[in-house]
């Protein structure tokens, strides 16, 4: 099961941000090699995959938002995902152990 399949099965196909073009607006971030340089250098892959997803999802969540806001919103919510399944220990974001 991918990341995208996740969040659909949460939010639903019609609300996903698993395109990269919603409507006429294209997501700030199509792809992980899209995101910022220091989410990219400092996040293993699965946790990149899950900051895109749950940035992405609020992107399109919080559309009625002034353009600044909307961001700040969207990137508040994916670090929130990735803390969720990852802590930083050091200088490393470790897994959290699951059950």
């Amino acid at each position: 099961m991918t990341i995208w399949s996740c969040i659909e099965a949460v939010v639903g196909p019609e609300r996903s941000a698993s395109a990269p073009f919603r409507g006429r607006h294209p997501l700030p971030y199509a792809s992980i090699d899209d995101l910022p340089p220091p989410i990219r250098a400092h996040l293993p892959p699965h946790a990149r995959e899950i900051y895109l997803a749950a940035f992405n999802s609020a992107w399109t969540q919080y559309a009625s938002r002034d353009a600044q806001q909307r961001e700040a919103t969207a990137h508040r919510v994916a670090w929130a995902a990735v803390k969720h399944r990852y802590q930083k220990v050091g200088d490393r974001w470790i897994a959290r152990a699951s059950g």
